[in-house]
């Protein structure tokens, strides 16, 4: 699944990018109505944007690696 991510995101860069703006983008307004409102449940948004960020880093260390034809 890495793998075919890290070809996913070397063959449409943009898509890619606009995932991973998103996933900040999700990150940040969280993180704001945590501090606005003082309400956890906005945790999550905080919590969950990081299991895809690394799998991102995973694929860009393999694409590093492997795909750099």
């Amino acid at each position: 699944m890495i793998r075919q991510y890290a070809v996913f995101s070397k063959t449409y860069p943009r898509v890619h990018w606009f995932i991973v703006a998103m996933l900040v983008l999700v990150h940040v307004i969280s993180s704001y109505f945590i501090l606005e409102s003082n309400e956890l449940i906005f945790a999550w948004g905080v919590c969950l944007p990081a299991l895809p960020i690394l799998f991102f880093a995973t694929a860009s260390s393999y694409k590093k690696k492997y795909l750099h034809g």
